[in-house]
């Protein structure tokens, strides 16, 4: 559980330290799970 814990605590740091790039990844990932989503919805 503590290695759960360190793994959540330096990706929290990461995301504070590297907005941008964060952002554009978080984005990104939300995009293409959309994506994933609707395509796998109509086909």
């Amino acid at each position: 559980m503590a290695m759960i814990k360190n793994y959540l605590l330096v990706t929290y740091r990461n995301i504070l330290k590297y907005k941008s790039f964060s952002a554009i990844t978080i984005f990104g990932m939300s995009i293409s799970l959309a994506s994933f989503m609707l395509i796998s919805i109509y086909v």
